[in-house]
């Protein structure tokens, strides 16, 4: 045997080893264990690890062959693979699972520990980069789950902070990370028709609040200005209301409205939180009046189109401050405004905003309505001057993506934009000059996940943004003094005196934390 690991409650011993199989032992009566169901194989090499999940529905076990396998052990008897194993790593050494069971990780003698998003453990997803050290022998996490403790071949023991805040708990793709308007509250909707509630008062610590199932590939999710009611849309479900006044206990408000569209993507609400703008088919947006959400009022017909064709999507909506003017966004590489002073017959100002190679998926407005940021399937940005709907122009153009952008948000102040994007992360750029924009360095957050949307979170000086394939929703604290304070804690007793006279001897001591 070269491993073992008892359940939660005690009753069963998992055990690996040289014979390239994990058996399972009912140790309920300790003095006379009794192997049940049969072995576990599948493995090439050794097993060198195994751990039950915390409800001990699950055991992962490693390998010497460099493949990590999840099984289903709810019924110890019948117990069987999930899903494709983890392959392609070095000999794995050791696993250990996150107390709340979310989190799986591993760790192997090429000096790396991965963690895994187990939440559907029929297709884990690798969060962040892997963890180098040594020849890692050894993991396992603090009781809390903050503190990863990974020991190696190095004779060194290292602890590290664990990726937080971290939402994890989706299992497809979250298309649609939404603040509250107070910031207390993100909603995010995902492929896999579920949308997730979190507490952010305490933005560096996410917290999980209600949970909407049953619905079919969230796309947008929108909060009304007073944030008591969530509206939802996805797939074939038509538009759906929810009063979220207790977010913990969220609760539809009366049927939904039924769509004539294969994809539902736009959706936007006045700043009154009276009237909502939706797509209707797969061509025309429909305006109603959702004064009283449970029954919403269709305003006048589905006149709001860019094109004649079944293919001219509209993609994304935006109302403007005083709720007079709706811009809209469509797959015709253009963008419209509409004059829907009176909602039950909108009509186009001018002419549609042309300068976009590809579709516009992405509309921003500063929180003035004075400068409109849009985005889509080509590489770049426009900013345009829409303080007179009836004569806009435009101004800046932000460069250096080789992807689409899936987000743009303004900041409170509207002198900085935020993009999320595949192939750049997320990007801040000053706009305070929009006809001079201005990069403010590279991505702030890791490049090599997808990175589907991103927004400031209300009040504070975070960031809300979603990855995939992990399937985590993050915040990021932009506050550089927070950052300041962070760097110093971690490196305060490094630079010594005597250290500084090592590499420093000409210059008097002078460390940079005080």
């Amino acid at each position: 045997m070269r491993s073992i690991a008892f359940s939660s409650n005690g009753h069963y011993l998992a055990a690996g080893g040289d014979d390239k199989t994990v058996l399972l032992y009912d140790v309920s009566n300790p003095r006379a264990a009794v192997q049940v169901g049969a072995p576990l194989s599948g493995y090439k090499d050794t097993v060198h690890s195994v751990a039950f999940s915390p409800d001990n529905s699950m055991l992962a076990s490693a390998s010497a062959d460099g493949s990590v396998r999840l099984w289903n052990v709810r019924d110890p008897a019948s117990m069987s693979e999930i899903g494709l194993p983890l392959s392609g790593l070095s000999a794995q050494w050791s696993l250990a699972f996150t107390p709340d069971g979310k989190v799986l990780g591993s760790a192997g003698g090429d000096g790396s520990a991965r963690l895994w998003n187990v939440t559907n453990p029929e297709q884990p997803g690798l969060i962040g980069q892997p963890l180098t050290g040594n020849g890692l022998y050894a993991m396992g996490f603090s009781p809390d789950g903050r503190t990863l403790v990974t020991g190696g071949g190095d004779t060194e023991v290292r602890l590290w902070t664990m990726p937080s805040p971290l939402g994890i708990g989706q299992t497809g793709s979250i298309n649609a990370p939404t603040p509250r308007p107070d910031g207390k509250v993100v909603a995010s909707g995902a492929a896999d028709g579920s949308v997730r509630l979190w507490d952010t008062s305490d933005p560096a610590h996410l917290r999980q609040l209600g949970v909407i199932t049953g619905l079919e590939g969230v796309s947008q999710t929108r909060f009304t200005p007073d944030g008591r009611v969530l509206v939802v849309t996805g797939g074939n479900k038509g538009v759906r209301f929810f009063d979220v006044s207790d977010p913990n206990h969220p609760r539809q408000l009366g049927t939904p409205i039924p769509l004539e569209t294969r994809y539902s993507s736009m959706l936007a609400i006045s700043p009154d939180g009276k009237i909502m703008a939706s797509d209707h088919d797969d061509h025309t947006a429909q305006l109603y009046d959702i004064s009283d959400p449970a029954h919403p009022r269709q305003l006048g017909p589905p006149v709001i189109k860019h094109g004649d064709r079944r293919s001219d999507y509209i993609y994304d909506g935006v109302f403007t401050p005083d709720g007079k003017t709706l811009i809209t966004a469509s797959a015709t590489n253009t963008v419209r405004l509409w004059d829907v002073s009176d909602p039950a017959d909108p009509k186009p100002i001018g002419s549609p905003l042309t300068g976009h190679e590809d579709a516009v998926g992405a509309l921003a407005l500063t929180p003035d309505g004075q400068t409109l940021a849009t985005a889509g399937d080509d590489d770049f940005v426009l900013l345009w001057d829409v303080s007179d709907p009836a004569h806009p122009r435009q101004l800046g153009r932000l460069t250096g993506y080789a992807k689409g952008m899936q987000s743009v948000k303004f900041s409170a102040d509207g002198r900085t934009l935020i993009t999320g994007n595949a192939d750049q992360g997320v990007r801040m750029w000053d706009v305070s000059d929009p006809a001079k924009p201005v990069a403010m360095g590279l991505s702030v957050v890791q490049r090599n996940l997808t990175y589907d949307a991103a927004a400031y979170l209300p009040g504070t000086d975070y960031i809300v943004y979603a990855t995939n394939p992990d399937v985590a929703l993050r915040t990021l604290d932009l506050d550089v003094d927070h950052a300041v304070n962070h760097i110093c804690a971690a490196t305060r007793n490094v630079l010594t005196e005597s250290v500084w006279a090592l590499h420093l001897s000409q210059l008097p001591y002078s460390p940079p934390c005080p």
